[in-house]
């Protein structure tokens, strides 16, 4: 079976978003670390190309602090 996703997304204005919802950096992190600790969800920050790269390294930081150990990331163009 595949693994479950838990993408986490960073607009083009910063905002970010979990699913559907816009959330806080924090809850977004607290959201796909217990995806991937109660699942083994995949994390994916997906970023718009003209979103702050210090979001995203951020999150990465966080994520890895809360025990995440492997995240990939996605750049698209109009993400949000």
């Amino acid at each position: 079976l595949p693994k479950k996703l838990a993408v986490v997304v960073i607009g083009s204005d910063g905002s970010v978003w979990f699913g559907d919802q816009r959330v806080s950096v924090e809850a977004a992190v607290e959201q796909a670390a217990a995806s991937y600790r109660e699942a083994g969800a995949k994390i994916i920050i997906r970023g718009d190309r003209r979103a702050e790269l210090g979001v995203a390294v951020d999150m990465l930081s966080r994520m890895k602090a809360a025990g995440v150990e492997s995240v990939a990331f996605e750049v698209r163009e109009d993400e949000r």
